[in-house]
């Protein structure tokens, strides 16, 4: 049976509290309370503990906030996440104290392209001449994002000591950031490498990719030299550009 000792606990407390009682009173009060504590069975007790035990537990599972599935209990604060609301592809960072949703932009590829020409190409001396296509349908992605283009173009050397090699690039010329590695002969292989950041190209479709010069007597003997120029190079050459689209980085 269920145990409600309020009206009991209340009367006897009062009867206790009355200084006017009388002994024989007194004895037949702790009589009363003797027979009644008497009357408890310890399964009463039992199921009145665990009544308790059940409702202690309901507070616990609906007040305790888990991580993983498991109750953090103890001292101290657990930190928190940023509101996820409209932080839909963002990354957190930090500060080194607050955490904060930032979008997940800067430096990063967004797609890698490739292209090569393994074709020997006997060059020309004239100026601003686009010798060797490496592609003529690159496509860019986004109107934001910029261009790092590296690449390298084995040639047969035909004596220059300098060299004004250009990447034209959908139409417009670039110069800088390729090398020009000469070998001492004047007929011997040697190579052009470039590394190079392209800024402003708009996004599309079906544009064109060639390397050559913008200066007269730039031009090496051919590209991409083959046995007919050494028996040593019976498997030939290749010009090889890789293109990582990336979102904008300084500078």
């Amino acid at each position: 049976m269920a145990i409600n000792t309020t009206t009991f606990e209340s009367t006897l407390q009062t009867k206790l509290d009355d200084t006017t009682l009388a002994a024989k009173e007194m004895l037949l009060l702790g009589k009363a309370l003797e027979a009644t504590s008497g009357n408890i069975a310890v399964s009463d007790i039992n199921a009145a503990g665990a009544t308790k035990v059940s409702e202690i537990n309901t507070v616990a599972t609906n007040t305790f906030k888990t991580v993983g599935g498991t109750s953090i209990l103890g001292s101290g604060d657990i930190a928190t996440l940023p509101s996820q609301s409209g932080a839909s592809g963002k990354v957190l960072k930090s500060d080194g104290t607050n955490a904060a949703w930032a979008a997940d932009e800067e430096g990063k590829i967004k797609k890698v392209s490739y292209f090569e020409n393994g074709s020997r190409i006997v060059c020309s001396r004239s100026a601003n001449t686009t010798a060797m296509t490496f592609t003529t349908s690159f496509v860019k992605d986004e109107d934001s994002t910029d261009l790092i283009v590296s690449g390298v173009v084995p040639i047969r050397c035909a004596g220059q000591d300098w060299s004004g090699a250009s990447i034209r690039f959908d139409g417009v010329t670039y110069y800088r950031g390729i090398t020009y590695v000469r070998a001492p002969g004047t007929t011997y292989e040697s190579a052009y490498h470039f590394n190079l950041r392209l800024t402003g190209v708009s996004a599309g479709s079906g544009k064109s990719i060639y390397f050559g010069w913008y200066t007269d007597d730039s031009n090496p003997y051919c590209y991409n030299p083959n046995s007919s120029d050494h028996s040593r190079k019976s498997q030939g050459s290749t010009s090889t550009i890789t293109i990582h689209e990336v979102s904008s980085v300084a500078t």
